[in-house]
């Protein structure tokens, strides 16, 4: 369910932004329980929960308007602000990390970084964190060192008003929030429904786009090794792009899930995070899912990226599956490290300092892992690409746009695989693989790639997965690929 936006037309000159103490009990309860007009997003030791709309940042042009992007920034700065947030003033945080530093927005934006995109200022924003941990941006696939419960949080209660009367305001959200009866069951019961899932196009069409993407990135004629199967309906490669140098892309396939009653985004969410939980949790502007893929996150000078890329199905035991990446092919670490190449050049350009480790970790979730590098960087104010521009440091929303899409989701060349993609796949990804995060009032702030989740309609859940392809790939492989990274999400919605 998409927020409304404001009935009237505000400016950040007629708002406040106030900020009060709360338990951190009150925000953690909502963790398992919040309603479904509400946004959420928790990662780490981090939980986000807002209602209401106080105001919409429209980017008309998407991550294309680099000054559409420092005006999101600057507009969020004007705002005045009163108190602050509990542990901000704390003598034991890290000098690489910061509390959040309201107004805060939240975003869910579309993978076609051209299309227009939005970012909301929430009414009433809670939020818990932990103003001693040196890791708020916490990798997803690393569980948290605490769990939530035996961690030190602090909580606060943002609200955003052009009103007088906040303190109204507030005590009408949490009202609706429930946040004064916090009873067992929260506010939402489970209903028996009956579910049909089914492919939006078919499976057979994904094996076709896949053997016509492996045609140009192996450089073989189109008709070998299928001209003589009556059965082939593999599409021709467009003639715009045959004979390029591709060596990567990524092609998705859509599945639908239709239920006898509406769909739940706070149910779902809520079980995402119990099948899996060292992934970043979301439900925000209709999609909701549990990314393990952390595309970008600022604090301060320092930026964190840890790209995904090289799949494989996770045994029963750890045992089964070996200890480390050695015994995973020569092809999946090949396509991750054109991942970890691309998003290294890109944050070299701002960058003063960066470490790329050479050897990958393994990730391992419910049902797939993955090869993920975790890149660690010091922005430098002096930004490379524009040579005549000393600047701010980057906000986190202009890093999203310096690296998204990166080849984890779209391919490399960038521009021929996005080509490919839209000559090949037949649907609009819309929100599927595009950056999913916040970012505050500094620049700061961590964005996913909304990966592993579902597009809610009233009673249908839309689910994207995508399989990289690269050279020695096997369509029948990736097609089982994305089965695997369709489990969660599908489990979550129809158990």
């Amino acid at each position: 369910m998409r927020p409304e936006r404001a009935q009237e037309t505000i400016h950040t000159s007629d708002l406040q932004v106030t900020i009060l103490e709360i338990d951190s009990d009150i925000v953690r309860d909502l963790r398992t329980r919040f309603p479904d007009d509400c946004s959420y997003l928790s990662y780490g030791q981090m939980v986000l929960v807002a209602r209401g709309v106080a105001l919409t940042f429209d980017l008309h042009s998407g991550l294309e308007d680099p000054v559409a992007l420092r005006n999101v920034l600057s507009s969020l700065k004007s705002i005045p602000v009163r108190g602050v947030l509990p542990g901000s003033m704390s003598s034991g945080n890290s000098v690489n990390v910061r509390p959040p530093a309201p107004p805060i927005v939240l975003a869910a934006m579309p993978f076609d970084r051209s299309a227009p995109a939005r970012l909301l200022l929430p009414e009433v924003l809670l939020i818990s964190f932990n103003p001693e941990d040196t890791s708020p941006a916490l990798y997803p696939g690393q569980a948290p060192a605490l769990a939530p419960t035996e961690a030190t949080s602090a909580a606060a209660v943002i609200t955003a008003t052009g009103s007088s009367d906040h303190e109204k305001l507030l005590h009408e959200h949490l009202e609706q929030l429930g946040v004064k009866e916090m009873t067992q069951g929260g506010l939402w019961a489970h209903v028996s429904n009956s579910f049909e899932v089914a492919d939006v196009l078919s499976p057979q069409h994904f094996l076709d786009i896949v053997a016509s993407a492996l045609d140009l990135i192996e450089q073989r004629p189109h008709s070998e090794e299928r001209n003589n199967d009556p059965l082939s309906m593999t599409p021709g490669m467009p003639s715009s792009i045959r004979g390029a140098n591709l060596e990567k892309v990524v092609l998705a396939r859509q599945v639908e899930v239709r239920s006898t009653e509406k769909l739940s985004p706070a149910r779902i969410a809520s079980r995402l995070a119990d099948l899996e939980p060292a992934s970043a949790i979301f439900a925000i502007e209709g999609t909701v899912g549990a990314s393990p893929e952390l595309l970008v996150a600022r604090s301060g000078p320092l930026v964190r990226s840890h790209p995904l890329a090289g799949t494989f199905r996770r045994a029963v035991s750890d045992s089964q599956q070996g200890t480390g990446p050695e015994h995973l092919s020569r092809k999946d670490l090949s396509e991750h490290r054109l991942v970890v190449d691309a998003v290294a050049a890109a944050l070299e350009l701002v960058c003063e300092s960066l470490h790329v480790p050479t050897t990958p970790d393994l990730v391992h979730l419910r049902s797939v892992s993955h090869f993920g590098t975790r890149i660690v960087g010091h922005l430098n104010r002096y930004n490379k690409a524009q040579p005549d521009a000393l600047d701010d440091l980057p906000s986190s929303l202009e890093l999203v746009s310096l690296l998204h899409p990166t080849p984890a989701v779209a391919g490399t060349p960038r521009d021929i695989a996005l080509r490919l993609i839209d000559e090949l796949e037949g649907f609009d990804r819309g929100l599927y693989a595009g950056p999913v995060g916040w970012m505050d009032s500094g620049g700061d702030g961590t964005w996913m790639l909304g990966i592993r989740s579902a597009e809610l309609a009233g009673n249908v859940a839309r689910m994207t997965a995508g399989a990289g392809i690269v050279a020695g790939s096997h369509p029948q492989s990736e097609l089982d690929e994305t089965n695997f990274k369709l489990e969660s999400t599908i489990r979550a919605i129809t158990e």
